[in-house]
């Protein structure tokens, strides 16, 4: 799905996105992961939990989300990022902050399955 990010967020400068149109719009958006980082982190400036759900399903988008958008770790997001060895050092050393972030995957699966 592609949604022109430069175009919402002018709608939203300039007011546009109110009440239902904007929830509309909101909806159609957190449908995407890309588009709800997007819109996050170049429109609200702030997280987007309605999109939460599709950020969390991919590993990069959790990350990036995380780092950029919340500033913060990403609990909902782990699982996809605990499926892959490089996000899952690269989250662990620069969202968690963790002193043992190459055995963090392992952890993080052995304590949630995986």
């Amino acid at each position: 799905m592609e949604l022109n990010t430069p175009f919402i967020k002018k709608l939203h400068q300039l007011g546009f996105l109110r009440g239902s149109l904007r929830k509309r719009i909101e909806a159609k958006i957190a449908t995407d992961a890309e588009c709800s980082y997007c819109y996050a982190l170049v429109v609200l400036k702030a997280p987007f939990p309605l999109g939460e759900p599709a950020i969390a399903k991919y590993d990069n988008w959790s990350y990036y989300y995380a780092r950029n958008v919340l500033k913060a770790p990403f609990p909902l997001g782990e699982e996809a990022i605990a499926k892959d060895d490089q996000w899952s050092v690269d989250y662990a050393q620069d969202i968690l902050h963790d002193p043992n972030y190459r055995s963090w995957r392992r952890r993080y699966l052995a304590k949630h399955g995986g």
